[in-house]
């Protein structure tokens, strides 16, 4: 016969017990302890060696021997009880003299997650307001001990709402203050918001690109924030051609437009050349107001446009007067004057004269041909090239041109 001793260690501070068994001999089997016990399991056992004899129907003996070695309290520990105000929490357990411990959830308002069970200091996230019990289980051999911990969570839940993509420099926020009482719209930006304790809000001035707002709410003891983005993509179309003249059906008149957009004819007639082109050209021009449009889509439902007039005010009328182009006032009595041909058309004139830094050296109102060569005080001006004016109200045109005085 063969003894068969199975020992179990007491845990948590109670003592151990002892099972024992034959096998190979005959049945029934008889069973004599280190303690005198004769029953096949013995209990109460402290710390030391504990022993049987097995004797089977034949007489036959077999011993057995082993050690007792009782554990006290694990002493694992699952922290202090915490109020928490968010949606995550530190989970801060001791193992204590267990070999290794593992976390599990008793009970909480919905399932959060542990982010490592096996961890005694770990994290856990999910959390919505409430109470939770967490659960600390150490192990160490055949001996287990537990502790329970109570996380109270207050999450506000502000939520600044959605993020937009507008075009223009308005919106409106809609965020949700959950359970905060209070909140505070910022704008990290230059926007302005209308109502900033309202969780719906308009808001203006907001720049191009990205405006981030912050949402912050409160009931007196926790703080919650949130963020959102409100994009501005306005685009502003700039174009430039416009032209006054005549016979600009003749002409070619570039057109400039800042971006990518297309050209069309709004009022008039004529021909653009590239109507998909910002640099393009714009010919055979109607007689009067031609109104070009310049429109920039920039693809997300933003659009602008500029226009452009070529005010063609037909054929070219001659003057019937005649502009010399030179005089020399040297007081010769020839060519002292700048005499201007046909002038008694045109009593009710405006004759000016400019030197070559633009300024007005000489101006006359109904002017009869009295220039000789001074300034509006009787000075005399020196030689040069002086840069003339003639308009009067009957005259198709009015006259620019230069004029060449040279007294030698």
């Amino acid at each position: 016969v063969t003894a068969v001793l199975q020992v179990s260690n007491g845990c948590n501070g109670e003592l151990g017990s002892a099972t024992a068994d034959g096998s190979g001999g005959a049945f029934p089997y008889t069973f004599l302890w280190s303690t005198n016990a004769t029953t096949a399991s013995v209990s109460d056992l402290q710390n030391g060696t504990i022993s049987v004899t097995v004797t089977d129907a034949n007489g036959c003996t077999s011993s057995a021997s082993a050690e007792v070695n009782n554990q006290g309290d694990l002493g694992v520990g699952a922290g202090e009880d915490q109020s928490i105000c968010g949606n995550s929490a530190t989970l801060s357990g001791s193992l204590g003299t267990a070999a290794s411990g593992t976390w599990t959830q008793v009970s909480g308002p919905n399932n959060a997650n542990i982010s490592n069970p096996t961890s005694a200091n770990t994290t856990v996230t999910g959390l919505a307001s409430g109470d939770y019990v967490f659960q600390f289980e150490g192990t160490s051999g055949n001996c287990t001990d537990q502790d329970q911990v109570t996380i109270s969570i207050t999450d506000l839940n502000v939520d600044a709402g959605q993020s937009q993509t507008v075009c223009g420099t308005t919106a409106t926020l809609s965020g949700n203050a959950g359970n905060a009482t209070s909140i505070q719209w910022v704008s990290t930006n230059d926007a302005t918001v209308d109502n900033a304790t309202s969780a719906t809000t308009g808001v203006s001035n907001l720049q191009p690109g990205d405006n981030t707002f912050l949402l912050i709410g409160t009931d007196g003891t926790c703080i919650d924030t949130a963020t959102v983005t409100i994009t501005n993509t306005t685009v502003t179309a700039e174009a430039s051609g416009d032209t006054t003249g005549c016979d600009l059906n003749l002409a070619s008149i570039g057109l400039v437009g800042i971006g990518n957009g297309t050209w069309s004819l709004l009022v008039g007639s004529g021909n653009i050349a590239d109507s998909a082109a910002n640099a393009t050209t714009f010919t055979n021009a109607g007689v009067g107001p031609n109104v070009i449009l310049w429109t920039i889509d920039n693809g997300g439902g933003c659009v602008d446009s500029d226009t452009i007039v070529v005010n063609n005010s037909g054929p070219c009328v001659q003057l019937d007067t005649i502009i010399p182009t030179g005089f020399s006032p040297n007081g010769d009595g020839v060519n002292d004057n700048f005499v201007i041909g046909n002038i008694f058309k045109y009593p009710v004139n405006e004759f000016l004269v400019f030197n070559r830094w633009g300024n007005v050296v000489y101006s006359r109102s109904n002017y009869n041909n009295e220039w000789n060569g001074t300034n509006n005080y009787g000075d005399m001006l020196p030689d040069g090239t002086y840069f003339v004016v003639f308009t009067a109200p009957n005259m198709p045109e009015p006259y620019a041109g230069y004029v060449d005085m040279r007294r030698q």
